[in-house]
């Protein structure tokens, strides 16, 4: 017999001195059978029988072997037939991701097998197994008999086992066996029934959840319930594949409850080394409730599969290089109206490809267009191939100029219609001035279009016939003031700044002679009401000489920013072109554009934009903004009022209303609508409510569209119910 002794020590065994063990690693099962370490004992007290080869150690036992850790009160080690017997309050950690209570146990001496009684397996983020025994087959294979699965995480039982059984469990499965397995990191469990508060829901005779709830796992998610108009019942069956670390597809169908509706919807995703992309498939058979609830719906497919393909993806090759596309293509024009809830007029796919240095710009872009709502349109539908810009900025030579040549190449192709090509260099340059704190910007440039057209319409639309080659220059003066005045104190700071600019442009050949594709009506608003040109795009220019002057003003203090602005433009000549510039009354002098603003740090926001009419300054346009954020709760609303005038034929106006409400911890309601003022009718409503528990994640919405040409609304409910670790 060996001596007790009161102190902690060490045995590394080999009788009780070197046994070499199968240490585990959690990701790899070749880990597990080639990783070698030595079994370490610690005790208050050790004794032993040499002549039987039996070690006995009793209080605060620890027995430490490569990543796992056991204690206990009693270990008996028995070297002879090489098995460990334990007792009394054992404690198993990270045996298996977590760690393991049970009252008694037998091991192997390299504790590759053995079994614990009446046990209970605690994972580190609170959710446990509790059987009444537990068997250790090999390294990676652990089963539970009888067990109770309770996948839900819970902070008070990681922190503290003795909480298991305390309160009902919220969600578990309770089965015959259950089984660990480390290889394939999944919890796998046979002939189970799964509870709500103790109470079976249904039956599932195999089930299996990933081990870590880190780790992404290949198999089906929870499914959820939507209903609309179109679609009537669907559930979602969502499958989740884990492709690699840095590939995932997700297949998600929706099938009606009628059993002749399907929707299959495909993302795919794929992190590189230089980006990211993802890629998304969705068809459908074509078994809508096909009435005719939106106006703008003249031709609704009849094919028997319909689909969606959407993509985008970002690349950064160097510091230099870039690449990026966004896809959106349809089998069809009424797919998104039918199937999302979506009225967009068109859908665009576009390719750019990008190269910036300093102050050096090069990119090239092709832009696809799909006409969605005019039926008859969908023949000139735009393909721009390529659409080239540059812009180069040359070393300043005597002061400080900036010089710049800007280029753009745009060619439009279409199946019918004007096949439109323009080349253009514009030349520039700018020279600022500080004179005694006037600040004065001169800007030159001379803007060379070279256009040329093919009029190929194949089913004798109407059309313009333009020259099919023209050449077309249009010289600009620019000159901009302004005269910052600023006032500091202890307590705020007050800026007063006002403005002009004066603005001269020319054209070689009139507007009717050019074909417009890329300039649209604008809007004067106080945030352009100094820019140099009003009308965006080449093919459409300001002509003759305008004014502009107004002043904008700022005040920074303990309890806010205050911001006024106001301006207005005056044309020497009110030359007429086939695009408009909103806020220019009868005589040249444009209406009074402004905006006044308030902001308190991140919480609250208000800003009231607006137009006064020159003639009367009565209000024709405003648009009131406001924004507050406290805590728990959020708010949002915009007000527009668009009076009758030469220039809107109709009165517009709208409001629409967000909100959403932080309910304890864990339940979030949010609600959003537009209603149309004039008309007295909703646009759009919605509300969500939305729960994130510890174990689950429930959300519900309901949505109500009806857009001015709706003769009825389309409703749309979904239910979403996700259990968190499965």
């Amino acid at each position: 017999m060996f001596r007790s002794c009161q102190i902690r020590f060490v045995i590394s065994c080999l009788i009780f001195f070197l046994i070499f063990v199968k240490a585990y690693a959690k990701n790899s099962f070749k880990n597990i059978q080639n990783d070698k370490s030595s079994t370490i004992i610690k005790a208050n007290q050790v004794d032993g029988d040499q002549k039987n080869m039996i070690l006995r150690a009793t209080g605060d036992v620890e027995i430490s072997k490569g990543l796992s850790k056991i204690t206990a009160d009693e270990v008996a080690y028995d070297k002879k037939n090489k098995k460990i017997e334990i007792k009394g309050n054992i404690v198993a950690n990270n045996l298996e991701v977590g760690r393991l209570n049970s009252s008694e146990a037998e091991v192997k001496d390299d504790f590759t097998s053995g079994y614990f009684k009446n046990a209970e397996m605690i994972f580190n983020d609170g959710s446990y197994i509790k059987a009444s025994k537990v068997e250790k087959k090999n390294p990676i294979s652990t089963i539970f008999y009888n067990p109770i699965y309770s996948f839900c995480p819970n902070d008070e039982i990681a922190n503290n086992s003795d909480n298991i059984g305390k309160k009902k469990n919220f969600a578990a499965i309770r089965s015959k066996k259950t089984k660990i397995d480390k290889e394939s990191q999944s919890i796998k469990t046979t002939h189970g029934f799964f509870e709500i508060y103790d109470v079976p829901v249904f039956y599932t005779p195999y089930f299996s959840a990933p081990l870590s709830s880190d780790k992404k796992e290949t198999g089906f998610l929870f499914p959820s319930y939507d209903r609309n108009n179109q679609f009537g019942i669907g559930v979602r069956l969502p499958f989740y594949a884990n492709i690699a670390p840095n590939k995932d597809l997700l297949i998600t169908p929706k099938i009606g409850l009628d059993g002749e509706k399907y929707l299959i919807t495909n993302n795919f995703r794929h992190l590189t080394s230089y980006g990211q992309y993802d890629l998304s498939l969705e068809f459908a058979n074509n078994k809508i409730n096909s009435e005719e609830n939106d106006a703008t719906i003249v031709n609704r497919s009849s094919n028997n599969i319909r689909w969606l393909f959407q993509g985008k993806g970002d690349f950064d090759f160097n510091e230099n290089f870039g690449f990026d596309y966004s896809a959106n293509t349809l089998s069809d024009s009424s797919y998104l109206r039918d199937y999302q809830n979506d009225y967009l007029n068109y859908s665009l796919t576009q390719a750019n490809f990008d190269y910036i240095k300093d102050r050096d710009y090069f990119a090239i872009k092709a832009s696809r267009f799909q006409e969605l709502e005019n039926y008859q349109d969908q023949k000139q539908q735009q393909f721009v191939l390529p659409q080239i810009d540059h812009e180069t900025t040359f070393r300043s030579l005597l002061f400080s100029e900036q010089i710049s040549l800007k280029s753009n190449i745009t060619a439009i192709n279409r199946e019918s219609g004007l096949q439109y090509h323009r080349m253009t260099f514009i030349p520039e340059i700018l020279l600022p001035f500080n004179v005694y704190g006037n600040l004065i910007n001169a800007k030159f440039l001379l803007q060379n279009d070279f256009y040329w057209f093919d009029q190929n319409y194949k089913y004798n639309e109407n059309h313009v016939d333009y020259k099919k080659t023209q050449i077309n220059q249009r010289p600009k003066f620019v000159l901009d003031w302004s005269l910052p005045l600023i006032k500091k104190n202890q307590e705020s700071t007050i800026l007063i700044e006002p403005m002009a600019s004066f603005v001269s442009t020319k054209s070689v050949l009139s507007y009717n002679k050019i074909a417009n594709e890329d300039s649209q009506d604008s809007e004067l608003t106080f945030s352009n009401i100094f820019s140099d040109d009003y009308l965006s795009g080449y093919d459409r220019n300001e002509a003759d000489e305008r004014f502009g002057y107004g002043v904008k003003s700022s005040l920074f203090n303990n309890i806010g920013e205050f911001f006024v602005g106001l301006g207005q433009s005056y044309r020497v000549n009110n030359e007429t072109q086939d695009v408009a510039i909103k806020g220019y009354s009868q005589s040249n002098k444009s209406n009074f554009v402004g905006k006044a603003m308030y902001k308190f740090k991140r919480n609250f926001s208000l800003s009231y934009t607006f137009q006064l009419n020159e003639n009367n300054y009565r209000n024709d346009i405003n648009e009131i903004n406001l924004t507050a954020n406290y805590d728990r709760f959020s708010f949002g609303t915009n007000y527009t009022l668009i009076r009758r005038t030469l220039q809107n034929d109709t009165k517009r106006e709208q409001i629409n209303l967000s909100s959403s409400i932080k309910l304890l911890n864990r339940w979030k309601i949010s609600a959003n609508g537009n209603r149309d003022l004039r008309t007295g009718k909703i646009l759009s409503k919605r509300i969500d409510v939305y729960r994130n528990g510890c174990c689950t994640e429930f959300g519900f919405y309901a949505i109500e569209s009806n857009p001015e040409n709706f003769n009825k609304p389309v409703k749309t409910y979904g239910l979403n119910l996700t259990f968190k670790n499965l």
